[in-house]
């Protein structure tokens, strides 16, 4: 997760032992219920390979890709949620094929969206 965010190290650092995955591009605004556009990171997937799991609290919600790459954001997340493309969605398991992307959806306190 911190990768995005990391632009050098140290020379003398040693390695994490930890493989980077690949960046996960989501343009739109992530208002709960509007779709979003997923931008393609593999020419290899096509849109029903995988879907994208939202990650809130401590919920995971898996949506699918339509074939336009777009993604409908669940109603019912809110604060900093991460947005994964897994191509497990059966619950099983988050096999993460991009990402983490984090997304902000902020609210009120009564619940109402903060434009």
């Amino acid at each position: 997760m911190a990768s995005q965010f990391t632009t050098s190290c140290p020379p003398g650092n040693p390695s994490l032992g930890l493989q980077a995955s690949l960046p996960l591009n989501i343009t739109g605004n992530p208002i709960p219920g509007q779709n979003v556009t997923v931008q393609p990171f593999s020419a290899q997937l096509h849109p029903s390979d995988f879907a994208i799991a939202f990650l809130s609290g401590l919920s995971v919600q898996y949506v699918p890709v339509d074939a336009n790459w777009n993604v409908a954001i669940p109603v019912n997340v809110s604060g900093t949620v991460y947005a994964v493309a897994s191509s497990n969605w059966s619950g099983a398991g988050l096999s993460i094929l991009a990402g983490p992307t984090p997304l902000l959806v902020e609210k009120f306190a009564n619940g109402t969206l903060i434009n």
